[in-house]
């Protein structure tokens, strides 16, 4: 696919990684860049990642990349994600 499209095989694995985590609903196309950024690839990956780990990586990158802690999302909206990844509707 990579090769007809002439495009990097990177590029086709990230955009497969995105559509897996955004559809999930409550992460959509909102969140699912940060996930990807914050080393979560899939959705089981997601379900099997503890919160307050998948949290604290979350919050290292809003305050490395903007300086700005309070644009994280809370810790109850990190747990939804990972109760939908349990349970993804497909």
């Amino acid at each position: 696919m990579a090769h007809q499209l002439q495009v990097n095989v990177r590029y086709i694995s990230k955009w497969v990684a995105l559509a897996d985590l955004a559809r999930l609903p409550s992460i959509g196309c909102q969140y699912c860049g940060v996930l990807l950024h914050s080393g979560i690839m899939s959705v089981n990956q997601l379900s099997q990642t503890p919160t307050h780990k998948l949290h604290s990586q979350l919050l290292r990158l809003y305050v490395a990349s903007m300086q700005r802690p309070d644009l994280c999302p809370p810790v109850e909206v990190v747990q939804q994600w990972v109760n939908e990844a349990l349970n993804p509707i497909m």
